[in-house]
């Protein structure tokens, strides 16, 4: 039956090829897609994971940047019972990086950060401050800066270079590396000349990085600090922030599981459009089949078969083309993707489905016919 099975299948090339396309492309976008999505969800929630602070802002300010927080705060928050350090941190937009202006995509996620080098010296868990080319600022550094990778290959940076931020000329230090895409576009800068370029607030800082004595005592001193500064501030910690990222990442793959599966749907109505034509061409055939003793399961399970076989070879080489698509997406832009087997089994198992439901009508046509009629045609 295999021999026939592949026979039926390179009857007409063309047509199979189309229904293959179909599967194909169903599976692909399952894999590029959701591949990238488990890719952002582990990446996010590594990063966040792994920075052990609690971010402190003014009570009410959506982000970092947003956020205005008196200096008065900074004792305050060290008399917190299990806090270590507290940094303070100027943000601020960097509206022009060497003639990068605003009507760049990039230029919403530029920004300036302004830190205690003193304080933040010592502090290594900076999930943005990691440097690995040239070295971190100090206290005497008020025209220097670090940037992230991401924006020191954009403008082909290395340290000792000087670069334009907002009109002004800075001698660049130090680059460092990150995970996270958007932290790389960051320039790191001492803190009041951070006050200076972007016109910030004097006697107020953005937020403050509050480390606890104890890591395991992370979501204790969030409690206590909410609690003590209730209605004037407000604490995130980043585990609260990977939480929400990664719900918001799964809901995310679900809506590309959709998208796919609309891909895949149109895939299986091809496979069942070729089964049926497949069928109407053969009448004959199966009479001849039928006449010298095949069943009408036999007949049925050679239809389906047909149909399983053209869509797991779809989705084989759907598997192929979505990991070459994901991988080059990573190469060429930095998003993260992740393919683990799981991914892989749910992506054929997908095609199979498919190629069932495809190829059961026709199945369950063919084998209806009576041998007399199927001969006469």
């Amino acid at each position: 039956m295999i021999k026939i099975i592949i026979s039926n299948l390179l009857r007409n090339k063309r047509r199979s090829f189309l229904t293959l396309l179909g599967i194909l492309i169903g599976v692909a976008a399952i894999i590029s897609l959701v591949s990238v999505s488990v890719g952002l969800t582990q990446r996010s929630a590594e990063l966040l994971t792994s920075f052990q602070g609690i971010f402190v802002l003014e009570e009410g300010a959506v982000d970092v940047p947003y956020s205005f927080v008196e200096e008065e705060y900074l004792n305050d928050l060290k008399r917190v019972p299990g806090v270590e350090l507290v940094v303070p941190e100027i943000w601020g937009s960097a509206n022009s990086i060497e003639g990068l202006n605003g009507d760049s995509p990039l230029s919403n996620f530029l920004f300036i950060v302004g830190i205690d080098p003193k304080i933040a010296g010592n502090y290594e868990a900076a999930p943005y401050y990691s440097v690995t080319e040239g070295r971190k600022l100090t206290s005497n550094d008020r025209n220097s800066v670090v940037v992230g990778s991401t924006l020191a290959d954009m403008f082909d940076l290395s340290v000792g270079k000087t670069l334009k931020i907002n009109g002004k000329t800075y001698t660049l230090i130090g680059i460092f590396e990150t995970n996270n895409m958007l932290m790389s576009l960051l320039v790191i800068t001492n803190i009041e000349t951070a006050r200076e370029v972007t016109g910030f607030k004097e006697g107020y800082y953005s937020n403050f990085q509050v480390v606890p004595n104890n890591p395991g005592d992370l979501k204790l001193v969030k409690q206590r600090i909410e609690s003590r500064f209730e209605g004037k501030l407000q604490a995130i910690s980043m585990q609260d922030s990977a939480e929400l990222i990664t719900s918001f990442i799964s809901n995310l793959s679900v809506a590309l599981w959709f998208i796919s599966g609309i891909a895949g749907v149109v895939g299986g109505i091809g496979v069942m459009n070729t089964m049926l034509m497949s069928v109407m061409e053969r009448i004959q055939e199966f009479g001849v089949l039928k006449a010298i003793g095949w069943r009408n399961k036999d007949v049925m399970t050679m239809i389906v078969m047909e149909s399983i076989l053209l869509s797991l070879i779809g989705g084989i080489i759907g598997v192929i083309i979505g990991f070459l698509v994901s991988t080059l997406v990573s190469y060429y832009t930095s998003i993260p993707s992740a393919i683990d087997f799981g991914l892989i089994m749910q992506a054929m198992f997908f095609a199979l489905i498919m190629g069932v439901v495809g190829g059961l009508y026709p199945a369950y046509k063919s084998s209806m016919m009576s041998p007399i009629e199927a001969v006469k045609g």
